[in-house]
């Protein structure tokens, strides 16, 4: 890295310095700074882990981290989400992504952090592995149900199904039986789900269950021709569950659309419920990788993805 450069933690009035290095890495875009401050300020797992380089007044790299509590093997851990990675086009092969990536992994590590762990597209991904240290844990297909136009699959709504308009107890106590049965599980909770998708009426959530008890929950969006499942959480019953997916689907071919997507691990038994229902993986393959940090996460946990419960929430692009 330039001797000339200067890197340090983010710090108050320079978000709008952020948001501008953003619109000009990515033109045509935008990021507002309501999402900066909801992401790295508001965040129920405490405040996002910021660095910056800086040339005098230009702002010419920035690195983020966004914490996010696991639980692993019924044990809370302290991880962290990689994300929103942009240089200055005028600064790049100067190392400051790596330098800005050591600074923000060795913050998280001094807070207790045992993992970093991110998606990273086809620019990054060899930089995270090859200068960063990371590992590859799998490439994530994924698994869509798919029809014609003319010829929907038949669909019926359920009646044990219904819209949930926010997030409580129910959540809460699903979230604490899923988090026995799994091995590695981002958390799930209602703070956790009123931060992560209250904020947007995009989103539409669906459970199943009554008002005292619910077995599985949804949340889904539209996207394009479709409905993706961003996020998906059951107890024991993964047949709860796939009868959630029917109701999206029911969903989608009652608005004229074309496939439901989601991301599921091959190992969870959910994904042989939903093979039935003829969804099959596919493109486009994201990459799931990540860095333990001192004593923490054991490799060997990390890198097992059939320990993981993921879907695209645990992402920043969905």
């Amino acid at each position: 890295m330039s001797s000339d450069l200067s890197i340090r933690p983010c710090a108050d009035g320079d978000q709008r310095a952020i948001s501008g290095l953003f619109s000009l890495v990515y033109p045509g875009r935008t990021l507002p700074l309501e999402y900066l401050r909801w992401r790295f300020q508001d965040c129920p797992s405490g405040k996002g882990i910021v660095f910056l380089a800086w040339d005098g007044d230009t702002l010419a790299s920035h690195y983020a981290l966004t914490p996010v509590d696991l639980v692993v093997r019924g044990e809370q851990r302290l991880a962290a989400l990689s994300g929103t990675t942009m240089t200055h086009p005028a600064y790049r092969g100067r190392g400051l992504f790596t330098a800005l990536a050591e600074e923000a992994f060795a913050c998280l590590e001094r807070q207790g952090g045992a993992l970093v762990f991110g998606f990273p597209n086809i620019q990054s991904h060899r930089v995270f592995v090859r200068d960063l240290g990371w590992r590859d844990i799998h490439e994530i297909p994924m698994l869509r149900k798919q029809w014609e136009p003319e010829s929907p699959p038949k669909a019926e709504p359920i009646p044990e199904i219904r819209a949930a308009q926010g997030f409580d107890f129910r959540f809460d106590a699903l979230f604490a039986e899923a988090a026995q049965r799994s091995t590695v599980l981002c958390r799930k909770d209602a703070a956790y789900l009123t931060w992560r998708f209250g904020g947007n009426p995009g989103y539409r959530t669906a459970v199943y269950g009554d008002e005292r008890e619910i077995s599985a929950w949804c949340v889904y969006i539209p996207y394009g021709a479709g409905l993706q499942i961003v996020d998906m959480l059951y107890g024991g019953r993964p047949a709860c569950a796939a009868a959630l997916v029917r109701h999206v689907v029911w969903r989608a071919v009652q608005s004229g659309l074309q496939w439901v997507s989601l991301w599921l691990n091959v190992a969870d038994p959910l994904h042989l419920e939903l093979e039935k229902e003829g969804f099959m993986n596919g493109a486009p393959v994201t990459y799931f990788s990540g860095r333990t940090l001192g004593k923490g996460l054991e490799e060997d946990v990390m890198c097992r993805y059939g320990n993981w419960h993921i879907s695209m929430a645990c992402s920043d692009n969905f």
